[in-house]
């Protein structure tokens, strides 16, 4: 969760969280009304994402995937994504 924290509220990067699991959906959005400078905005299921990226012509720096694991209950596993610069 630091690592979301840390990116999502970085200025220096255009930065969305995606989830698609509806509960962790909902989970992450109330955690992002408690965090200074997070946006509930800026989390996103995978289709509205590439959705109002295309509709809106918005770029991103870095996308966080958050997807679930059946490993041990109530663990996630990040995946990072930078974009590539030209």
């Amino acid at each position: 969760m630091e690592l979301v924290r840390q990116y999502m509220t970085d200025k220096r990067y255009k930065t969305s969280l995606v989830v698609n699991h509806p509960e962790l959906y909902k989970a992450y959005q109330d955690i992002a009304e408690s965090i200074p400078g997070m946006k509930v905005n800026d989390i996103r299921r995978p289709t509205s994402l590439i959705n109002y990226a295309q509709k809106n012509n918005k770029k991103y720096d870095i996308i966080l995937s958050m997807k679930p694991t059946y490993f041990t209950q109530n663990q996630n596993h990040m995946l990072i994504t930078e974009a590539k610069t030209n």
